[in-house]
Formats: structure tokens, sequence, C-alpha cells
């Protein structure tokens, strides 16, 4: 009896097991035919929703991968939603069934360079090139081609000197009031605002040395001299050294330098520094990139400015994003103090900074630099100066554009202007500037 009974239960659930897949089966929605599919996905990618690009695609891979339109677009959104490395391989397949599938090329390149395969990319950038892309592509194309070469610098051995001159105006050389008296007394004319123009000449030279795959050592030396002939009491001469050191984990990369520099006004001893600077690079993504940089540095004067020899401690967290454009933003902000050596000097102050600036590449020779910076600075309110309590505030905007391989190969001419805009509380120390000048740099490698 107990045997007849299991005999119909066993053949119940066999026939159930062999029937689920199929009432599974019968449950899921209708595979899109592939027109649907890539007419649903061309819609997503209008409308610049990649993350919902991708999510939409993924689930047909199996079905549609080594269709070059599908893997173009899966490939696109995966780049497009920080996902490099897979797109790298969802995109080898687009060109791998379609060689002159530029657009799939383009971001073939672009995945390999977000990835740091710097090689690879400048592969596929040299290759679109030659299938004589349209004007804004090639743009693009030789911007992405520059930063692979400036990148190339950090992982081989790399040596280059240079030699800069400038000539310009400045409406303000001395960086001085305009008021001629203050509080009843007449100030010397050293003291009193005196446009000049100016002539300056800068060299320097940069080596860089890899340690490892990921480390490197860079040393460079920098030596210039501004002349003014309206007011040469404050010309001005300087020399910088460093040395630094550079280490990348990725999406971190650490550095340090120790940099020593010394600056003479009217051939006369003025200032030496001593300076130790320490940061960390974070790639938020392939297009968003955070920097906090810590610095100290040693100031000292000559015997009659001792009253200002400091240490200096200094903050600042930056921001940038590179568009698809290439064109590059970025926002820092700053805390800063001097710590006089003297207590009784009133040059001890906390500083608070504000920067924007932005970096466009106008044209594959042109490139335009703009930025905008805020300095507030409070002075100690013990001693103060001349009995009042010192706090200043400067403005600054500067706006420059430059012409790449303007007369040959590693030839350079800058156009800047820059405006200047200090107040202060004591009326002695506020003033106006307006720099404008011309330079011409030719680097050796």
């Amino acid at each position: 009896m107990h045997t007849t009974l299991q005999r119909p239960f066993f053949a119940f659930f066999a026939l159930s097991f062999l029937l689920l897949p199929l009432l599974l089966w019968a449950d899921q929605p209708a595979q899109p035919s592939r027109n649907t599919l890539l007419q649903h996905a061309n819609l997503l990618l209008k409308q610049k929703k990649f993350s919902e690009l991708y999510a939409y695609l993924l689930p047909y891979e199996l079905n549609y991968a080594g269709n070059e339109h599908y893997d173009y677009l899966l490939g696109l959104a995966a780049l497009e939603s920080d996902k490099a490395n897979i797109a790298v391989q969802i995109l080898q397949r687009a060109i791998d069934m379609d060689a002159m599938f530029s657009g799939a090329r383009m971001a073939l390149a672009r995945a390999y360079y977000s990835t740091g395969n710097y090689e690879r990319a400048r592969h596929h950038f040299e290759l679109l090139l030659l299938q004589n892309p349209p004007a804004q592509a090639q743009t693009v194309i030789q911007q992405y081609l520059m930063n692979i070469n400036l990148q190339a610098k950090k992982y081989t051995p790399h040596f280059y000197t240079f030699i800069e001159g400038t000539l310009g105006y400045d409406t303000n050389a001395n960086a001085s009031t305009e008021q001629d008296l203050f509080y009843g007394f007449k100030l010397d004319d050293k003291n009193i605002e005196t446009a000049s123009s100016y002539a300056s000449f800068n060299a320097g030279s940069y080596y860089s040395h890899p340690i490892t795959a990921q480390s490197r050592f860079a040393a460079s030396a920098n030596a210039g001299h501004r002349a003014n002939p309206s007011a040469s009491y404050v010309d001005l001469t300087y020399l910088s050294i460093d040395g630094q050191f550079h280490h990348k984990f990725e999406p971190f990369s650490v550095y340090g330098f120790l940099r020593s520099s010394a600056t003479l006004i009217d051939n006369d001893f003025n200032q030496q520094t001593l300076e130790l600077h320490s940061g960390i690079d974070f790639a938020a993504s392939s297009a968003v990139n955070f920097n906090l940089h810590l610095s100290v540095a040693e100031q000292q004067f000559t015997d009659e400015l001792s009253v200002q020899d400091a240490m200096s401690y200094a903050i600042w967290l930056t921001s940038t994003k590179t568009t698809k454009s290439n064109s590059l933003v970025g926002f820092s902000i700053g805390m800063a103090t001097d710590d006089t050596t003297q207590t009784d000097s009133p040059y001890s102050n906390n500083k608070v900074s504000a920067r924007l600036f932005y970096r466009i590449p106008v044209s594959n020779a042109l490139r335009a630099n703009l930025e905008l910076a805020s300095y507030h600075t409070d002075y100690d309110t013990e001693p103060g100066f001349f009995g009042e309590v010192r706090k200043d505030k400067r403005n600054r905007g500067s706006a420059a554009l430059t012409w790449l391989n303007f007369i040959g190969e590693q030839w350079q001419m800058t156009a800047r202007l820059s405006v200047t805009d200090h107040q202060s509380s004591v009326s002695l120390y506020e003033f106006k500037r307006a720099e404008l000048g011309i330079s011409v740099r030719k680097t050796f490698e």
C-alpha cells in the first residue's frame, strides 16, 4: 500500500522538476531584437545617461558581444561610468570587428589613457590622426598626445633646460601706495607707486629619473633677473634649487620636495628660504582629482629686515576636473601662518586663500589660462602697525595665452596680463597694480 502511493507522488515531483525551468523561462520578459536594443541605447546615449545605458546593455552581452555597434555603446557607457578597465576589453572587440570604426577607436584610446596605459593610448590616437578626423577631433587628439608626452617623462629618464626672456610694463613696479603723505609725513619716492617698463631673463634645468615603475626622483634649478628701468631699486635676482621624490599607488600618488632659494633686491641680499613640501594626489575618477598639499618654510631676511624672519606653515586643498574638451577647471583653498622669530615683531599673521583657475586648449597650438585669487591676511593685534590693527585683502586676476611651437619646435610665446587690488586697514600698504608682459621661451631636450 505504501509503495503504491509513492509512485504517483514521485511522478508528480519529477514532472514538476522538468516543467519548472519552462515555467521560469516563460515568466521572463521577451528579449528585444538587436535593432530595438540599439535604438533605445542610442536614446540613452543622447541623454548622456551613461550609468543607465551600461545597466541596460550589460544583460545582453552574451547575445550581442561581437556586434561592433553594441560593443561600442556598452564600452562607451563603461568608460563614462568610470569603468575604464572594463571598457578597454569591450571596445577592443568593436575595433577587432571594424578597424575603421573611429568612434570606437577614440573611446578605446581614451580608456587606455584613463587606465594609465599611455603608450597603447598613443598608438590608437596616432592611428586616428591617419583617418583625417574633423578639426575639433584633431584638437582633442593632439591635446591627449601632448598630455601623453608629458606623462611619458615621468616613467623614462628625462632632462631639459630652458631660457626665457620677457618684456613688459608694470603700473606699480614697487607695489606701493599712490599717496605721498602718511600721518602728515611725506613718503620717500621709493615708497610711492612707480610705473616702469621691465625686462626679465630666466633660465632653468630639470632632471627626472625613474627608480621603479611607480617611483621617481627629480631635481631642478632656476635662476632669473628682472630689471625695472624706472624703479631699479626693486630690481630682483633669484636662484632656487630643489630635490623631489614621487611615488604612485593607484588611485593615490604622494610626493615631497626640499627647496632652497635666495633673492637679491638691487643687487643686495634680501631673503633666503628653506622649504619642505609634501602632498598626496587622489584620482577620484578619470576626470576628477584632489590634492592635499602641506608645507613648512624658514624665511630669513637681511639684518635690516630681520623683524620679518619667520617660520611659515601652509595647507592647501585643490580639486580639478578635466572636461570632455580636455579643458581643466580647478579650485583651491588654503590656510597659512607666519610665526615670526622675534616675539615683538608685528609681522606674525594668519592667511586664508582661495583660487579658481581654468586652462583651455583653444587649438592645437594655443593654450589659454585664466585665474582668480583672493588672499586675506590678519596680522597679530600686538604690537600692531603705527598703532593700528592690520588686516589685508588682496584680489588678483590673470589671463595668459600661450602659442606653442610658434617659430619652431620647443619655442613658445606667452602674453600675460595680471591685475592686483591690495586693500589694507593701514592705508600705507594699499596699492593697485597691473602688469602686461610678453615672453618667449626656448626649451632644449
